[in-house]
């Protein structure tokens, strides 16, 4: 089929465009409320201690302070324990993705990050030429890490919210 461009079918084609933007605004709306989202749902994930399920430890510090730490079982989000890795949870828009994870953000991520969320040999994580050396020392237990996918779980609980919000921004910005 071919259309033909004449003085009447102008107006029509800069309306679209108009249209096209508009919704193009929505979606880079949309974008930053489903990061925004998944950050604070991971975040939550880690800190809550109602889900975790581990075995329980008592930490005490150098003051003589000693208090109780829930540990979290594998599958289940990390538990918190400095709160460093919990902080360098972030997101960035970059095109048309939305990049989220530990250290994408201005906060680095520690260097236990993969290891924690993937799993593997206390002490190290390797993976594609990436070597880490990791704060906790596991050698009591025979050096194995099960993984705690805590983003993983975050994005599984944002993923309803990810479509509404998107859903939204965009009706929010044809409605303007």
């Amino acid at each position: 089929m071919i259309f033909r461009m004449t003085r009447e079918s102008i107006p029509v084609r800069n309306r679209i465009y108009r249209i096209v933007a508009t919704i193009e605004r929505g979606l880079t709306s949309g974008k930053k409320l489903v990061g925004q989202g998944l950050v604070r749902e991971t975040k939550f994930e880690i800190k809550d201690k109602s889900g975790k399920s581990g075995r329980m430890y008592m930490i005490r510090y150098a003051s003589g302070r000693r208090r109780r730490h829930q540990a979290s079982a594998p599958g289940e989000s990390h538990a918190n324990l400095t709160g460093a890795l919990r902080n360098s949870v972030s997101y960035r828009t970059k095109g048309d993705d939305i990049v989220f994870g530990y250290g994408v953000g201005p906060i680095p991520a520690p260097a236990h990050a993969r290891t924690i969320e993937f799993g593997g040999a206390a002490g190290t994580s390797s993976g594609r030429g990436f070597t880490v050396l990791s704060q906790f020392n596991q050698s009591k237990r025979g050096g194995r890490i099960a993984p705690r996918p805590s983003i993983m779980n975050g994005i599984r609980a944002h993923n309803r919210d990810t479509i509404l919000k998107l859903q939204h921004s965009i009706d929010k910005a044809v409605k303007r």
